[in-house]
């Protein structure tokens, strides 16, 4: 068998799954999948950044015990305190999949008497 040189710059999971498809000995197959492992739960263990501010700010339902929220993308959006209301900065998009989901109604009730309806619009505001 062909075994990889020990030198080789692995530095990413895919490059790692690229020499565990070469043939190689046990021996160097366990390292790989060693050095796989360990890469792949560090990359894991790094939290998403917070996003900045996006100027699209919504009013968190009082019932939902939220800090962030964190997108399809790994975007992750914090919440924070305008007054004595909870608020978050995130898209139109993300707004939009929280009116979709479980608890659609408590996010529509929450922004009702915001202009957040008519920010959603396509155009300048």
């Amino acid at each position: 068998m062909d075994d990889l040189n020990i030198d080789e710059p692995l530095d990413t999971v895919a490059d790692l799954d690229a020499a565990l498809l070469r043939p190689c000995s046990l021996e160097r197959r366990a390292e790989l999948m060693t050095r796989r492992i360990t890469l792949d739960q560090a990359q894991r263990a790094v939290p998403p950044r917070a996003e900045p501010l996006t100027g699209f700010t919504i009013r968190v339902p009082t019932h939902l015990p939220i800090s962030d929220i964190v997108d399809q993308s790994g975007r992750r959006f914090q919440t924070r305190m305008v007054g004595d209301r909870v608020v978050i900065d995130v898209t139109p998009a993300v707004f939009q999949i929280l009116l979709a989901g479980p608890d659609g109604k408590h996010w529509s009730d929450a922004n009702q008497d915001s202009n957040v309806w008519e920010r959603m619009q396509p155009g300048l505001h």
